[in-house]
């Protein structure tokens, strides 16, 4: 595929789009044009514009309910502080207020911070969102809609390295909780054993989307393992310089 080909690709696309059907950018080969435009600066400079705006009309004909960036982007971070506060308490009471206190900041701090990781990292590589929707591999995670033209200008690095900013934050926040929970002397030895379990199982679960894909198994029930962090890092990371 050329330059002249994905230009071909892109008009048929947002004609078709501009016509109501939604369709037209898998029968078209709308993806595997942006897949070859990401390798290739002088390309994503010239179409970045028109597949933003082609990704984002896809994205919204299927999209329920969502939220702006700037209010989503405070809850998130009055989650967090209120996580944080959840794991001083774990770490100065004791008994089963421990624990409670220790496991929910953990759950909440790894939803709260997740978004908050991209963010960062975004910033650094100039790339833009949209709003919060529900999604992610188990399509229950607060979600951030990237701005696919910032995306596609952004460069094979940075792309990779804002997608693995989300998967070292995941294991970071578990392990974080544990550590406090192991120092603690009143920290409840079932609620260790607790965040031993999930931070192994976070762990793992940042290394199963990769296995399942190798394996040919993208999909398992309702968990999407293309759409996780680690996938994503590598599949930029594959297109890098």
């Amino acid at each position: 595929m050329d330059e002249g080909e994905v230009e071909g690709i892109i008009e048929k696309v947002e004609k078709q789009i501009s016509e109501g059907s939604f369709e037209a950018a898998k029968k078209q080969g709308f993806w595997k044009a942006v897949g070859l435009v990401k390798k290739d600066r002088v390309l994503a400079e010239r179409f970045g514009s028109s597949i933003g705006k082609i990704d984002k009309a896809l994205f919204e004909s299927k999209t329920g309910a969502k939220l702006s960036y700037t209010t989503g982007t405070l809850i998130m971070l009055a989650a967090a502080v209120f996580g944080f506060a959840l794991l001083y308490l774990g770490s100065i009471a004791s008994g089963a207020w421990s624990a409670a206190y220790f496991l929910a900041s953990a759950l909440i701090l790894m939803t709260a911070l997740h978004p908050i990781s991209h963010i960062i990292a975004a910033r650094l590589f100039r790339i833009k969102f949209h709003f919060y929707f529900l999604n992610g591999p188990m399509r229950i995670e607060p979600t951030l809609k990237t701005d696919y033209e910032s995306y596609v200008k952004a460069s094979p690095n940075g792309r990779a390295l804002f997608h693995l900013a989300g998967a070292l934050n995941s294991v970071a926040v578990v392990l974080l909780v544990l550590l406090v929970a192991l120092v603690t002397p009143d920290a409840p030895t079932p609620a260790k054993i607790v965040l031993t379990a999930l931070f192994i199982f976070t762990t793992a679960s940042e290394v199963f989307p990769i296995v399942f894909i190798k394996l040919g198994r993208p999909k398992i029930l309702f968990a999407d393992f293309r759409k996780s962090d680690t996938h994503r890092f590598l599949r930029e990371w594959r297109l890098r310089d």
